[in-house]
């Protein structure tokens, strides 16, 4: 947003009416952009909440695999014994 985001409003009845005008109309599109800024945040959350359960997911997996080999490790030292 810039300044020509935020034209000053001529109501033609003075200069405390044109800015009550315009200061209502600066608070209203500041709480546009807020409401959508809490929006995307709100997404972002959702998305990263799925991307980390993911990512548990294949740290248990690369666990059980782990210890699978170990178990195929020491299966191995004790055949060759």
């Amino acid at each position: 947003m810039n300044d020509t985001d935020f034209p000053e409003i001529k109501t033609g009845n003075g200069i405390d009416r044109d800015l009550a005008a315009t200061a209502n109309d600066h608070i209203k599109k500041a709480v546009i952009e807020v409401n959508k800024l809490t929006t995307t945040i709100e997404i972002f959350n959702k998305q990263s909440s799925k991307q980390t359960d993911k990512l548990v997911k294949l740290t248990w997996w690369i666990v059980g695999l782990t210890i699978v080999m170990v178990i195929g490790l020491i299966i191995q030292i004790i055949l060759a014994l």
